[in-house]
C-alpha cells in the first residue's frame, strides 16, 4: 500500500473537526481569526486548516472553507500568512467550486502541511464497500500554487461482503509517473506504473473530483 494511503486510511475513523480542535486547542485567537476570515469568504461555513511556522513572528496556513448544507454545498482552497500581531497576508484564494453531495456521504478528513511550501487535501466519500479516500496534492512550483498530485483509493466488496483493498492509483503531476495497483483479496494482483506528461493545474482553479486529474492525457492511452 501507497505510504500516503496507508496513512490516510488510518484517519478516516476521526472527523476533520475533532483533529481541528485537537490540533489548534492552544491555539484560540488564531481559530477564531481564521472564523472570522472563513465567514467573509462564505457566510454559515465550516473551516478545516493546518499551519506551519514560518519564521518566529508569522505561520503559513493553508485550508478549505465550505457551505454547511451538503446538497448545496460551495467552497474554495486559501493560503494565508497570519502574523503574530493579527495581520493577515492572504496569498491565494481559489475560484469557488461547487461541493454539493446530496447523499451527505463526501467528506473532509483532513488538511496537513508539509512546510510552508506545500499542503494536502485528504477527501473521504463512504460507500457500502468502504471510503473512497481521495488525497490531493499542492505546491508552490516556480513561484506559482499548482495542484501537483492525486491519490486515490477504492475499496471493494469481497465474497462475503467484506471490505477490502480493491485499486490504488498514484499521480504525480510533476514528474508524469503514474502508478496504479489493484488488489483481491487483500494481495497485489498487478502493479502498473508509467510515465506520461500533465498539463499544469494551477491552485486557482481547483475542483474536487474534478475529472481533468483523473484523466490520462490522450498519448498515455494504449
Amino acid at each position: 500500500m501507497f505510504p500516503f494511503l496507508q496513512r490516510a486510511l488510518l484517519r478516516t475513523s476521526l472527523s476533520a473537526l475533532l483533529w481541528c480542535c485537537a490540533a489548534h486547542s492552544g491555539a484560540a485567537d488564531t481559530g477564531h481569526l481564521l472564523q472570522n476570515y472563513a465567514a467573509q469568504l462564505l457566510p454559515d461555513s465550516v473551516l478545516h486548516y493546518a499551519s506551519q511556522p514560518e519564521g518566529r513572528q508569522r505561520q503559513r496556513i493553508a485550508g478549505i472553507v465550505h457551505g454547511k448544507n451538503p446538497a448545496e454545498r460551495q467552497a474554495l482552497l486559501f493560503v494565508l500568512d497570519l502574523h503574530d500581531d493579527g495581520r493577515m497576508q492572504e496569498i491565494l484564494r481559489s475560484a469557488t467550486f461547487d461541493f454539493s453531495d446530496p447523499s451527505a456521504r463526501t467528506d473532509i478528513e483532513i488538511v496537513e502541511s508539509h512546510g510552508n511550501q506545500r499542503f494536502s487535501l485528504q477527501v473521504n466519500a463512504r460507500s457500502a464497500c468502504g471510503v473512497y479516500v481521495s488525497v490531493y496534492r499542492f505546491a508552490l512550483i516556480r513561484g506559482e500554487w499548482r495542484v501537483t498530485g492525486l491519490d486515490t483509493s477504492e475499496p471493494a466488496c469481497g465474497p462475503q461482503q467484506q471490505i477490502e483493498p480493491g485499486t490504488e492509483v498514484s499521480r504525480n503531476f510533476l514528474s508524469g509517473k503514474h502508478i496504479t495497483r489493484e488488489f483481491r483479496r487483500a494481495k497485489v494482483l498487478r502493479t502498473d506504473i508509467h510515465q506520461h506528461p500533465y498539463p499544469v493545474f494551477p491552485l486557482q482553479n481547483f475542483a474536487i473530483f474534478d475529472r481533468r486529474y483523473e484523466q490520462e492525457p490522450a498519448a498515455a492511452r494504449p
